[in-house]
């Protein structure tokens, strides 16, 4: 038996059957039903996006940032981006993981040393999406989605669009 179709679904299960009485070129006619079952393979999406390799400890953002942009056609170099996010140079004073401590803040731009050196203390920490959007702005639309899901995800990545997630690792 061949069948031709025009196009099957990704991951979806099909069942082909053969009733009785089905004649062959042959002669060798079915006398009793004939049932397959397949699944069809997932659906892939690769993007080609390059990799560059990170220039400090602490700037794994404005890689990811420059990758996108590279993939996206707008070849910036790291330091580029770190420049454009820019600098809270609040000076650290406190003890780490002392909530009273006071350091810069994040969502307005790199805090700390993007080297790992901050004021005699070696400690560096980035930036968050805000400030590191808004630069990549500066060459190429972004979006910022909080609580997306996987699907949100999967879905920007099929429309040709690579996606940066952030998280806190317990810091």
């Amino acid at each position: 038996m061949v069948f031709s179709h025009d196009t099957l679904g990704f991951s979806q299960t099909y069942t082909a059957r053969v009733d009785t009485g089905i004649k062959t070129i042959n002669g060798l006619d079915s006398i009793q039903p004939f049932s397959t079952s397949f699944t069809t393979k997932a659906q892939t999406v690769i993007l080609n996006v390059p990799s560059y390799r990170q220039g400090h400890n602490y700037s794994c953002y404005a890689t990811a940032a420059r990758m996108a942009l590279a993939y996206k056609g707008a070849y910036v170099s790291e330091n580029t981006i770190l420049n454009t996010i820019g600098y809270d140079k609040t000076s650290f004073s406190g003890t780490w993981g002392d909530p009273n401590s006071i350091w810069g803040d994040p969502y307005s731009g790199i805090v700390g040393n993007v080297d790992g050196k901050s004021g005699g203390i070696n400690w560096g920490y980035g930036a968050y999406w805000g400030p590191t959007a808004a630069a990549m702005s500066s060459w190429r639309s972004t979006s910022v989605k909080s609580g997306w899901s996987v699907q949100g995800i999967a879905q920007e990545i099929t429309n040709g669009n690579p996606v940066i997630v952030w998280w806190v690792n317990g810091v």
